[in-house]
């Protein structure tokens, strides 16, 4: 309702002067609108050394067994329901599980295991001259026109195996897997992904797990969980009810279990602590247990504005009894994360530590309170783990202070940095003091590459990929913050194997959020078919080209800052195919540009109509606009659909969900899943551009489509469309 309405509004807005063409579009049928696509690009990561074949296994649902040990364990049974799951997804073959004693031999079927508890695959092995490996979490996983080995060097090293495997299925669309031997092995031990802890982080973390973590080869979770619904310390604190309930967190736990990921909780002290003012059931213990000598602590609860650090040791009362806030709250949850999670380590936080206006932290309390929350820790057998910035940034004070030789040589540092630089000495500097090393990115390419490289170089434990997408959203992440996880897989590539590939050959974003996407809704619904269709032929509507020869077309500004690149003729965008018209052949003219506050946009309709008249099931729109919008999700405009007997379906455009700018956005990147990339490609004068594809589902399929009303709201960020195709079948 909320889109029909603005869509009237944005037409009565229209002077009835204005130019509004309404003309017949025709359409060209053809058979092959649609057609599934196999899945391109290289395997991610990139495996340690890879020999691909010519020829093919090829999956009968007859004959084919999945053939575990005799002994196999749930693990096992995990990784082979893996396989299974990604076949029904593809369409494949159902695949039955057998045990080794069930089958005759190798032959014509996948054996999973290690050879030491799998004789079946022992012997094929010998057979077929493979040497297995040995390094942990490494796999042999080799694809013959005979038979399918995936022998792991232990079970994690099986289980990638498999995870290899599921990507090699998608190249043979499910029917056939392509002949290959590779041999993988990591290059860190731990190799992480950073999250935040809320009310829907079950489910929404645990399918992440399954659909992106596990597959792409990740094997640990830092979950932050100051806002976890701890029940210690109510006397004078209590929890932020949008956060994670225990029993949440506890399915978490087991899901990250079942696919070979453990699970360390992240409790943020010292810093970044306004989870423990906010709790505080009085205001003015808020001011007194806050860090600030001299005054200047805001603690306003009306406003949610609390300090980033307490004093640990300062004296308050609680209940009559004289304490400290580490007595009170700190310990007491502490040992509650260690009873709910069972970590190997926990992440004590310990960042950006500075008191009001960036005071600097007293470094003698600093340390002090890392030595006494790791004995704590020490005492229940948890290694502790703090951020790394305080003791780089302020490295030659804090090794002044005699309490610098008491920190733990069992504390893993974690030193941050997120700029896209060569150099992290910080790495070595904390192995050379004993510290083991973890590494901490975010969403940029080269700072993955290149710390990870570092770490590597120190000897250092492993890598972690941070994510800040902001406390209580995770629901939204998806939608409004997608470049923080669809970069989660070039993380996954340099943390497995910080060699390959070299940076500048990695796959682009755009290439990141398809497979993230893909691999986020795989198995949703039934596989595609193909479908034919219908090619709309806009020429009759076209008010502007995408090709500028003599500095009147696309933005005005010529042919080095125009669309050129985009080829007049057919493409595919998700296995659709789309036409773009060429301007030498429609009078000049080839996309249809609506009214924008951008000069070469000012002249141009504020809507135009394309009258059509056929059925579709679904219409494919390949779109972009002219520049961006201030605010995301901001409406630039719209399209209504028109069927046979009246009825209108609305589509809103938003930007960044639906349609954004055609210049790249280096600092959004792609914003939201919902928005699906039909074409990049680059200027002459070397800008990223790209147009984006909206899909809409026709609620009466067999009722005609009589037009297709396009509207620009009139802003910077105006619509542009290129192309329209009608399928007969939704993919």
């Amino acid at each position: 309702m909320l889109g029909s309405r603005l869509l009237i509004v944005l037409l009565l807005a229209v002077p009835a002067a204005t130019w509004s063409p309404v003309l017949g579009a025709a359409g060209r049928a053809v058979p092959d609108a649609y057609v599934p696509t196999a899945a391109s690009g290289d395997l991610l990561p990139a495996p340690r050394e890879a020999a691909l074949g010519r020829g093919a296994f090829r999956l009968d649902a007859r004959t084919t067994r999945i053939v575990l040990a005799d002994g196999a364990t749930d693990e096992d049974l995990y990784a082979a329901r893996e396989l299974t799951e990604e076949l029904r997804a593809l369409g494949g073959p159902a695949l039955r599980v057998a045990r080794e004693r069930e089958v005759s031999g190798p032959s014509g079927h996948i054996l999973i295991g290690q050879s030491a508890d799998h004789a079946l695959l022992a012997r094929a092995l010998q057979s077929a001259g493979a040497g297995g490996v040995s390094r942990p979490e490494g796999y042999l996983l080799q694809v013959t026109p005979r038979q399918i080995i995936v022998a792991g060097a232990d079970r994690r090293g099986t289980f990638y195996g498999v995870q290899t495997l599921r990507q090699l299925l998608r190249r043979g669309k499910g029917g056939t897997v392509p002949e290959a031997t590779i041999r993988d092995w990591p290059d860190h031990p731990v190799r992480a992904v950073h999250v935040l802890l809320d009310g829907a982080s079950d489910p929404f973390h645990i399918e992440l797990i399954d659909r992106v973590l596990a597959p792409y080869k990740f094997n640990t979770i830092i979950a932050e969980a100051e806002y976890v619904q701890w029940e210690s310390g109510r006397p004078l604190w209590a929890p932020d009810q949008r956060g994670a309930t225990k029993a949440q967190v506890r399915r978490l736990i087991e899901a990250a279990r079942e696919h070979h990921i453990q699970v360390i909780p992240l409790i943020a002290t010292l810093g970044h602590s306004e989870w423990v003012f906010a709790g505080l059931r009085d205001e003015a213990l808020c001011r007194q247990v806050a860090y600030g000598p001299g005054g200047g602590v805001t603690c306003d609860r009306a406003r949610a504005v609390f300090p980033a650090v307490y004093d640990p040791d300062r004296q308050i009362t609680v209940d009559g009894k004289t304490t400290t806030l580490n007595e009170a709250l700190i310990v007491p949850v502490l040992k509650e994360a260690v009873e709910l999670f069972r970590p190997a380590f926990l992440h004590l936080g310990h960042d950006e530590v500075r008191g009001p206006s960036g005071l600097r932290y007293d470094m003698r309390l600093y340390l002090r309170d890392i030595i006494n929350l790791s004995g704590v820790l020490r005492a229940m057998g948890v290694r502790p783990m703090v951020w790394g910035d305080v003791l780089w940034e302020r490295r030659e004070e804090a090794a002044s202070d005699p309490q610098f030789g008491e920190l733990p040589r069992d504390l893993t540092v974690v030193p941050w940095k997120y700029e896209d630089v060569r150099d992290y000495p910080e790495a070595a500097h904390f192995r050379r003091l004993g510290f083991d090393v973890l590494g901490a990115t975010w969403y940029r390419l080269h700072n993955n590459y290149f710390f990870s490289r570092a770490v590597r170089a120190a000897a250092g434990l492993g890598m972690i990929r941070t994510t800040w997408t902001g406390h209580f959203q995770n629901r939204a992440a998806l939608t409004r913050a997608y470049r923080q996880l669809y970069t989660y897989l070039s993380a996954s590539a340099f943390f497995w194997n910080a060699d390959r590939p070299a940076p500048e050959q990695f796959p682009s974003e755009t290439e990141l959020a398809r497979r993230f996407a893909e691999a986020w809704t795989r198995g949703a619904s039934p596989p595609a078919q193909p479908s034919a269709g219908t090619l709309l032929n806009l020429a009759s509507v076209v008010t502007q080209t995408h090709i500028d020869n003599d500095g009147k077309g696309w933005q005005g500004k010529g042919a080095d800052y125009d669309l050129r690149a985009l080829a007049p003729g057919r493409h595919r965008a998700g296995g659709i195919l789309f036409e773009v018209l060429d301007p030498a052949h429609t009078r000049g003219k080839s996309i249809i540009m609506l009214r924008g506050e951008r000069d070469v946009a000012a002249a141009m309709p504020p809507h135009v109509t394309v009258r059509w008249g056929g059925r579709a099931a679904c219409l494919a729109i390949v779109h972009t606009t002219l520049d961006r919008a201030v605010n995301f999700g901001e409406v630039v405009g719209g399209y209504t659909i028109t069927l046979a007997g009246g009825r209108t379906v609305p589509i809103e455009l938003r930007y960044g969900q639906n349609i954004s700018s055609w210049l790249w956005d280096a600092e959004r990147g792609i914003p939201s899943i919902e928005q699906e990339i039909a074409w990049s490609g680059r200027t002459a004068a070397g800008n990223d551009v790209l147009l984006q594809m909206v899909r809409w589902k026709n609620p009466q399929p067999q009722t005609p489509i009589t037009s297709i009303e396009l509207v620009s709201a009139g802003g910077r960020a105006s619509p542009v469309v290129f192309a329209i195709t009608a399928l007969d079948r939704c993919p």
